[in-house]
């Protein structure tokens, strides 16, 4: 890396625009800092990022942009699976054989159907004879 930077982008008086850290982050967006070598506050900047590395919080934030990022492309990957389902249903026209689950409400309506009609007709047996 060192060499990189001091090949690519060192001038001829030896200065050095990038500050180059020596730890190692995981590789995302905001792990990049623009700050020239000999910046008035880069001590502060330096000792900020110490005090979040040494109570764990960028590892932490880290974790949890990846585990947010991992969550929002499995669900992205789930919605489009079942809009592929639904627009594969509906272009193809052909006939699907239905599930238990998705026939339960009809089953429940023809049993509680069946349930009142023994219901009105016991009684209509139980008012003509008596």
């Amino acid at each position: 890396m060192q060499t990189l930077l001091s090949t690519r982008y060192t001038d001829k008086t030896g200065y050095t625009p990038i500050h180059a850290s020596a730890t190692k982050y995981q590789l995302f967006s905001g792990n990049s800092f623009a700050i020239r070598p000999g910046a008035v506050f880069l001590w502060h900047f330096d000792l900020t990022r110490q005090r979040l590395l040494e109570t764990g919080l960028m590892s932490f934030w880290i974790d949890d942009v990846l585990n947010t990022r991992k969550t929002r492309v499995r669900q992205e990957q789930r919605m489009k699976e079942e809009s592929d389902v639904l627009t594969s249903f509906i272009q193809d026209k052909r006939q699907v054989v239905l599930s238990v689950e998705q026939l339960l409400g009809i089953f429940l309506m023809l049993g509680l159907g069946s349930i009142l009609a023994c219901v009105s007709f016991i009684a209509e047996i139980f008012t003509v004879y008596n």
